[in-house]
């Protein structure tokens, strides 16, 4: 896998396995493709891996290159999906990019009604820790791209409650 067992990717030209590639359409222009080759694999994999169910509530948890994708790809799925993030800037684009919600930490997280899964795609574990008590007692955690750290709030808090989980 590029990156990950072989060096490179990152050229214009590249040699890879047929099996390995996706094949993008005429009409998609790169500049378009590109995001989802990496952001967008990343957010739809921590979504799969959180595996929400009909009718939950999807928490995303940093509004950036992947918490955007994250909260678009949620609400295409037909969950009711709140954007969590501390930048008020943001707040009018995440509403137009699909949240039915936008709060700006875990207690507004809370006393927005909670979340059945959260997605942090951000990099604060102390914004994580935050909204750890708005998450359902058998609540999903995903920290994209990577494996949550021995230490991740859901483990240290409360043992048992929730699952946290990276994805691949």
């Amino acid at each position: 896998m590029t990156g990950f067992t072989v060096p490179g990717g990152h050229a214009e030209y590249v040699v890879a396995a047929a099996e390995a590639t996706v094949p993008i359409p005429d009409t998609l222009p790169d500049e378009l493709a590109a995001p989802m080759m990496c952001a967008g694999y990343t957010a739809w994999s921590a979504l799969i891996a959180a595996a929400p169910q009909e009718g939950e509530r999807v928490a995303v948890l940093g509004i950036g290159g992947v918490g955007h994708l994250a909260v678009q790809f949620a609400k295409a799925c037909g969950l009711e999906t709140v954007a969590v993030t501390r930048s008020a800037h943001k707040h009018d684009l995440v509403r137009e990019l699909g949240a039915d919600a936008v709060v700006g930490s875990g207690a507004e997280l809370l006393a927005a009604g909670g979340a059945d899964v959260v997605l942090v795609t951000g990099s604060s574990y102390t914004a994580a820790t935050d909204c750890l008590p708005a998450c359902g007692r058998t609540g999903g955690w995903c920290w994209p791209g990577s494996t949550p750290p021995a230490r991740s709030p859901s483990r240290r808090v409360w043992p048992g409650r929730s699952s946290p989980s990276g994805s691949r």
